[in-house]
């Protein structure tokens, strides 16, 4: 009995997520550096680990681009919390709502975004100027001052109008034309 046997090893199975999505390394990956690119490394050992919610936004073949605010760094595919998506960022103006005497309402930046797992939701971290403000604030508690809108082309799939010759149309008899006298 012949049995075919494959010559060539099949490629491996790899996933990439939906970009762009939002986590957190709560902690450090793995025992060494080398899942982080070599210029972002200083970078890294900054922000990383702790509860900031970072955004991934593109592949290059070899490594993650996270964003956090005007921060890039570049990491290998690693484990990490994913959180819900954001539509948020830190740097970014944002109205403090009032909610019913709750808060101190004002305009402020987006000083720190982070992950709460008791509240499994993020937590944003507000200035304004100098001034930080100590209480951490959730999503209801905010209103971005302006909405960029995203159509999504492509949604909605419109035929043309077509005449259809076959479909009965009223026809309005103008009488002779040609006869008219002047």
């Amino acid at each position: 009995m012949n049995e075919k046997r494959e010559t060539e090893a099949s490629p491996p199975v790899s996933y990439r997520p939906d970009l762009p999505d939002w986590g957190s390394y709560l902690r450090w990956p793995e025992g060494n550096d080398q899942w982080i690119h070599e210029e972002d490394l200083a970078l890294a050992n900054q922000l990383l680990p702790s509860r900031r919610i970072l955004k991934r936004f593109k592949w290059d073949g070899e490594f993650y681009w996270l964003n956090y605010g005007a921060c890039i760094l570049r990491v290998r595919p690693t484990m990490w919390t994913r959180v819900p998506d954001l539509d948020l960022e830190v740097g970014q103006k944002i109205e403090l709502l009032h909610r019913h005497g709750q808060n101190d309402p004002g305009i402020f930046r987006i000083h720190e975004i982070f992950y709460s797992e008791r509240r499994k939701a993020p937590e944003f971290f507000l200035r304004r100027g100098e001034m930080i403000l100590e209480k951490a604030f959730l999503r209801v508690d905010i209103r971005p001052l302006h909405v960029q809108h995203k159509l999504r082309s492509g949604f909605y799939q419109h035929k043309p109008q077509q005449l259809d010759p076959s479909s009965s149309v009223d026809k309005l008899d103008v009488g002779d034309l040609g006869s008219f006298d002047h």
